[in-house]
């Protein structure tokens, strides 16, 4: 549509020039010629007509797909009888240029195109007139129109064989044998988004390697990567890819070209679906044991302990009642999605932690609950609240219920494995979709409970209540009250008094109880931990923070553009796991010094407030939370996305495969 526009907007403001003669002298920028005399030439059991353009210096005209801006070259035969017998315009490979950073394809000084024709009956001269509309561009851009009437004659069409003009032009034109380049598989990354890999016989080299896409339904952009003679090819639309879209590549090493139709069934984008599904599902799952949750499930996993013998139903209710909590609370940010999505809002995992009321209400839950389990109350609702709400003595299925809800919550900052990919196909779907992901999503997270619930006996396998009840408490207690501190420490507050004020509620907890050996040594355990946490709030803020800068898409546009090697962080303060990345692989000095030795540019966003700048850079890629990052480089300046969770490894093997 962007093409057909520009070119009636040219077609409005320049008087259209015509010819009734194929073959004319220049008129300062094209003239248009048939080869062989406008006779046909038969070749290979089929008839063409040769059309020839020769374009002045630094004139160019279009490829079928002409790019970010232009019009691709229209051909018309029509008979007498209005009878369309044009069966396809073949083209030659075209050229890439770029101006303003905007992309055409095209031809420049001269290019010859070859109109395949129906066969009509050969026993008759048939009157044919044939119209040609093509843009040629210079600091103008000028359409054209030229016109001719041919007598076709089928039974004088000369063989192809014995025209030199033809059989060079011939030779330009892209093969269809798939003799070179095979596709091997197609898959859809999402519904505007597909990869092709495509495997070849031939050594290729990367700078020579061109590939071009065409579709008369969508508008595509591909990028490509090289390795061991395997192409990787990402197709992206502004538009939905379906099975009825038809979608050309054209392949060339510069020396030999074909071109390649894709064929993908509906049942890929079934497939995709799917794959998100087992995604979420496996994300969910892992989401249990990262730092975030870890405690508050292991409070509620270890209270079924004291159950165990005396009141089987009552466990069962409860691990019930858990499931309800955390698959309503899933059930409740897919809704909350949704209607965000409607209004045209974007969304994205994690966002109510830049929230202050959020971060203001979990914090002070948290902090009263580490107290509980430091053994400073015990948190039992009143039994006049009870009445009026007339939950009687069934409190505790209240207290399963908001177990799983605000572990949900406390899940949010952290991304484990797939959970980034599948959220981020699931936020470019339609709703259906979303709470489809969701329910996996939710469904994954409650898996322990499930187990605990058809397999009861599985608590057996626990150690049985006991002293060492009271330390595990303790040391639950300490990670919640760590995770209180942080969502101070995001609201602002001082840090090192957090770290103090949190360190005299431990100390002071020890003395509640009766002095033990273990209490002596939860005591030297917490005296420990706490100077690392003081690390890790200060490691990623003063070590290796000179080599970053800030992220700034144009920026960052503009050094990918000059073909550097470009690593992007986004990152924020509540996110754990972007700080364990920071700590463990990002700030190592095997990472760092890496990144100096290959001249990597790393930018890093922060996302710890409210940001709509990067929230649509992830949306663009397809992510809704973090920890996000990609690389960039020569052979891939479309971005190779890493795992949420990094390794050295990892990050090394990413920069060797864009370079």
């Amino acid at each position: 549509m962007k093409s057909i526009f520009y070119f009636f907007f040219i077609f409005l403001c320049f008087n259209n020039l015509h010819s009734d003669d194929l073959d004319f002298s220049f008129q300062d920028h094209s003239n248009v010629i048939l080869l062989n005399e406008s006779k046909l030439i038969k070749f290979e059991g089929d008839y063409f007509l040769g059309i020839k353009i020769n374009l002045k210096d630094k004139w160019k005209t279009y490829w079928k797909n002409p790019g970010d801006s232009g019009a691709p070259i229209q051909v018309y035969l029509k008979t007498e009888d209005s009878e369309n017998i044009l069966k396809e315009l073949l083209f030659p490979v075209p050229n890439r240029y770029f101006e303003s950073e905007i992309e055409t394809l095209g031809y420049e000084k001269q290019a010859v195109f070859l109109a395949k024709i129906i066969k009509l009956d050969d026993s008759n001269i048939h009157k044919t007139m044939l119209t040609m509309d093509y843009l040629v561009c210079k600091e103008i851009c000028i359409p054209i129109t030229v016109s001719k009437e041919l007598n076709l004659d089928f039974k004088k069409a000369e063989s192809g064989l014995l025209n030199e003009d033809f059989l060079n032009a011939f030779k330009k034109i892209p093969d269809k044998n798939n003799k070179v380049f095979k596709i091997i598989k197609i898959d859809q990354k999402n519904s505007k988004e597909i990869v092709v890999h495509i495997e070849t016989n031939r050594t290729l080299e990367q700078k020579k390697l061109g590939i071009f896409n065409y579709s008369p339904d969508l508008s595509l952009k591909n990028t490509h990567s090289l390795s061991d003679d395997l192409i990787r090819v990402n197709i992206k639309s502004d538009e939905v890819i379906s099975s009825n879209n038809k979608i050309e590549l054209l392949i060339t090493d510069g020396v030999v070209a074909e071109e390649l139709m894709l064929n993908f069934e509906k049942s890929n984008v079934e497939t995709l679906l799917l794959k998100m599904m087992i995604f979420a599902f496996l994300g969910g799952i892992i989401l249990n044991f990262m730092p975030c949750v870890l405690p508050v499930i292991s409070i509620k996993v270890f209270s079924y302990l004291k159950l165990i013998g005396n009141n089987k139903n009552r466990i069962q209710k409860e691990i019930a009642s858990t499931i309800f909590g955390i698959t309503f609370s899933f059930f409740l940010i897919s809704l909350i999605t949704v209607i965000f999505k409607t209004f045209g809002n974007q969304v994205g995992w994690g966002l109510q932690f830049q929230n202050f009321y959020f971060l203001s209400f979990f914090s002070i839950l948290l902090f009263f609950f580490s107290l509980n389990l430091l053994g400073y109350f015990e948190f039992i609702i009143p039994s006049t609240l009870i009445n009026k709400l007339n939950f009687k003595n069934d409190n505790y299925y209240i207290n399963s219920f908001l177990t799983g809800f605000f572990a949900t919550l406390l899940a949010t900052p952290c991304t484990a494995p797939f959970l980034g990919t599948s959220m981020g196909f699931a936020l470019t779907q339609d709703n259906y979709t979303i709470f489809l992901i969701f329910l996996f999503l939710s469904l994954g997270f409650s898996l322990p409970y499930f187990l605990l619930l058809f397999f009861p006996k599985t608590l057996l396998f626990l150690p049985k209540p006991g002293s060492w009840l009271i330390l595990f408490k303790k040391i639950l207690g300490f990670l919640v009250l760590l995770t209180a501190v942080w969502f101070f420490y995001l609201l602002k507050f001082n840090i090192s008094f957090l770290l103090l004020f949190s360190f005299l509620i431990l100390f002071s907890s020890f003395f509640i109880e009766k002095s033990s050996s273990i209490v002596k040594k939860m005591f030297l355990i917490s005296f420990c931990i706490i100077p690392i946490i003081l690390l890790f709030f200060y490691f990623d803020k003063n070590e290796n923070s000179k080599i970053w800068t800030a992220f700034d898409e144009n920026v960052l546009q503009s050094s990918i553009n000059d073909n550097n090697i470009v690593f992007v962080d986004i990152t924020a303060d509540w996110c754990l796991t972007c700080q364990t990345n920071k700590i463990f692989v990002l700030n190592s000095k095997k990472v760092v010094d890496f990144f100096n030795e290959e001249n990597v540019i790393l930018y890093r966003g922060d996302w710890t407030y409210k940001n709509q700048k990067i929230l649509a850079y992830l949306n663009r890629n397809k992510r809704s939370g973090i920890p996000f990052n990609i690389v960039y480089g020569p052979s891939n300046p479309d971005g190779y996305i890493l795992p949420e969770i990094l390794t050295e490894e990892t990050m090394i093997e990413a920069i060797k495969l864009v370079k």
